[in-house]
Parts: structure tokens; C-alpha cells; sequence
């Protein structure tokens, strides 16, 4: 496989995640909290999340066999030391510690909470990539 990733801290409401992004999807990302800006600008959601995203990230390297060595000050952050959730998302792969995945989906992933969700998805723009 081989190839470069990056990995930063993940955005699940109060729980602690770590993301692990391909670097095409990273440059997307990047872009997008620039957005087409020139130069820094201060303050606002864009900057808070441009901050926590790309300020918390690093480089890490996939070994021919697909794995990545997670970087130890954000494994420690996330609490990954031994037991792993590890969730493919789209567009990116979750890391979570297990016990800290099962506090989210308890708190967050009801079948009540999902199926809210689900009736007040729009199924028709989703099929044409909206």
C-alpha cells in the first residue's frame, strides 16, 4: 500500500477521536478551511476549526502493509494506548479508544436519535451528490 496520511484530532461533540485522512482528501480539507483566503485571518468558526484541524495534525506514513503508527502525543490526547474502535467514515477513518467509542454511542448513536435522523434526511438530494 505505502503512501502518506494525516492525522489529527477528530470532531465527535465531547468525545475524543482521532481521524486519520488520505492526503488527496487532506489538501480538500485544507483548501476548504482557507477558503481561498490569502495571508491569516483571526477569529470566527473557520479560523477556530482551521486551528483545531491542521493546528493538532501530523504526517504519518502507511507501511506496505497498511498500517499507520499513530503519533503519540495524539494517541495520549485520544487515550489510545490499548484497546481500538477503528470506524471508516467516507472520507476518513475514526480512531477511538473502546471505551470512549462505547460512551459515544450510547450517548450519541441511538436507534431513537437515528432514526430522527434518518426521517429528517433528504434521501432524494443524497442521490445526486448534492
Amino acid at each position: 500500500m505505502g503512501g502518506r496520511v494525516f492525522c489529527t484530532r477528530g470532531i465527535h461533540r465531547q468525545h475524543q477521536s482521532l481521524w486519520i485522512v488520505p492526503s488527496a482528501t487532506w489538501a480538500e480539507l485544507e483548501a476548504g478551511l482557507r477558503g481561498g483566503e490569502r495571508g491569516f485571518q483571526f477569529g470566527g468558526p473557520r479560523a477556530r476549526l482551521r486551528e483545531y484541524l491542521l493546528g493538532y495534525s501530523e504526517e504519518a506514513q502507511v507501511d506496505r502493509q497498511g498500517r499507520v503508527l499513530l503519533p503519540a502525543e495524539l494517541r495520549a490526547w485520544a487515550g489510545c494506548e490499548r484497546e481500538l474502535m477503528l470506524r471508516g467514515e467516507g472520507t476518513h477513518l475514526a480512531v477511538w479508544a473502546l471505551d470512549e467509542w462505547r460512551r459515544y454511542e450510547q450517548a450519541e448513536l441511538t436507534l431513537g436519535q437515528v432514526f430522527e435522523d434518518a426521517r429528517e434526511f433528504d434521501w432524494r438530494e443524497s442521490r445526486h451528490g448534492a
